[in-house]
């Protein structure tokens, strides 16, 4: 996985997925957004580690490879990202001296989030109420037949 980021602040535009990367994948891509200068991304290649697994085959301990998990510190956001769990503008990588050190939740994500939750308007508030109290009273009526019914029945 290749992760593009901006140098000074850490924001993550994109990334490459994969664990294996050819030259021109390495060398000549970019992620970007048009205003940000090339000079101004960077591009963290995420360490992979094998994991290993043993197990018993016909009587003998085997230990086999079993995937690849991110070698870093931060491999549990990696692995959002890497699941789609998370999105890469829900991150924002740690900046130590120039070189990726960590990843964070990305605190502008958080603040955008807070303020698009579009409220309602005064007309679907209206129209929710009407709808709550059309689904009492229907509540209400066949509770009145079902005990109706019942007296009835005891008659």
């Amino acid at each position: 996985m290749i992760i593009f980021y901006n140098k000074n602040t850490g924001e993550i535009y994109g990334m490459i997925q994969g664990r294996v990367h050819d030259k021109r994948e390495l060398e000549d891509s970019s992620i970007r957004p048009d205003e940000v200068p090339e000079s101004e991304i960077g591009k963290y290649v995420v360490p992979f580690k094998p994991v290993f697994v043993a197990e018993v085959v016909k009587g003998k301990r085997v230990t086999r490879g079993d995937h690849l998990s991110p070698d870093v510190e931060f491999s549990s956001e990696i692995n959002e990202l890497d699941e789609g769990k998370k999105k890469t503008n829900d991150f924002k990588l740690v900046l130590n001296n120039g070189k990726v050190s960590g990843m964070i939740v990305n605190p502008n994500k958080i603040i955008r989030e807070k303020k698009s939750k579009p409220l309602l308007k005064f007309d679907e508030i209206k129209k929710l109420r009407e709808d709550r109290l059309i689904e009492a009273n229907k509540k209400a009526r066949l509770m009145d037949l079902q005990h109706e019914k019942k007296r009835l029945i005891k008659k």
